[in-house]
């Protein structure tokens, strides 16, 4: 469970975005956007709408990490020898991530005792995160994009992604599409792969 939890929480840093909460086999990962709405030069707007850009598809690339490093993993290979995980897992004999990725606004506050403070979040849009990747198990997916964070993404990072389906949800007035980022490990010998890749 440590080594999943180190997974998260450095590819997260590297590509910028914060590994803030955990309830049970849910991660939430947040990218801080800059505000671009109370800019009035032009060309500072079109700074921010870069950073925008680029923290949307780090996005996207610190989930493709994730999925990888945890199929790469030598640390699992003993427990998915022991029978019960074996039974549990027989399919894919690894652990299994899924991402929802979703761009929105949200309340941030400080929640949790002296001795410990966590980041809360308050927001639709966090629950419409959670509900697109509870679709992954729907769609047999790793990783879903909501049309709003596919919007922001750099044309290249578009290019990797296929729409799958419209849906509509309770949180959100109109319907949004949903894309998917391929993943395919068949041609991958995860022997030949340096630990430090």
């Amino acid at each position: 469970m440590n080594k999943i939890i180190g997974i998260v929480h450095q590819c997260g840093e590297k590509w910028d975005g914060w590994a803030n909460r955990n309830e049970c086999d849910k991660y939430l990962i947040t990218w801080k956007l800059p505000d671009t709405e109370h800019s009035s030069d032009n060309e500072k707007n079109e700074q921010l709408l870069e950073q925008k850009t680029e923290m949307a598809d780090k996005s996207l690339i610190a989930a493709v990490k994730m999925v990888s490093e945890m199929r790469r993993a030598v640390q699992f290979a003993p427990y998915f020898r022991r029978p019960a995980l074996y039974a549990k897992f027989s399919q894919t004999l690894r652990p299994h991530l899924t991402f929802g990725l979703h761009m929105g606004w949200t309340i941030e506050g400080a929640i949790g005792s002296e001795s410990k403070i966590d980041a809360g979040y308050l927001s639709p849009h966090c629950q419409i995160a959670y509900r697109i990747e509870d679709l992954c198990d729907t769609y047999k997916m790793q990783i879903l994009v909501a049309e709003s964070l596919y919007n922001m993404m750099s044309l290249k990072a578009r290019h990797t992604l296929r729409k799958i389906d419209v849906i509509s949800m309770k949180e959100c007035k109109e319907p949004m599409g949903i894309y998917t980022f391929d993943l395919s490990f068949n041609n991958i010998d995860n022997d030949l792969i340096p630990e430090d890749h």
